[in-house]
């Protein structure tokens, strides 16, 4: 797996550009990413991490499965996104138990 890529479709962990997937806490920017920290459109927040699933932009999902709790799960800013401490307009939280 290579550690920076900049194109479509990569795996690595710093990456930017579409339909990227990361196997680690990187930050990602673009579009249709999944991984933790991610900035752009239509991105998959994944679970785990003490806090994970920061989402920055717009049509994010957030996913629950922070190591402490679901207050540290999900957390995004922008439009029309999905997932718990929100912040943005038209956005949809999550209770959770």
């Amino acid at each position: 797996m290579r550690s920076l890529d900049s194109d479509n479709w990569n795996s690595g962990n710093v990456n930017t550009g579409f339909g990227i997937s990361t196997d680690s806490g990187a930050v990602n920017s673009g579009f249709g990413n999944t991984g933790t920290e991610t900035s752009g459109f239509f991105n998959s927040a994944t679970g785990g991490a003490i806090v994970n699933g920061q989402n920055s932009g717009f049509f994010n999902v957030g996913i629950p499965g922070s190591l402490v709790g679901p207050g540290s799960s999900g957390q995004i800013s922008g439009l029309l996104n999905f997932g718990t401490l929100l912040s943005g307009l038209f956005s949809l939280s999550r209770l959770l138990p």
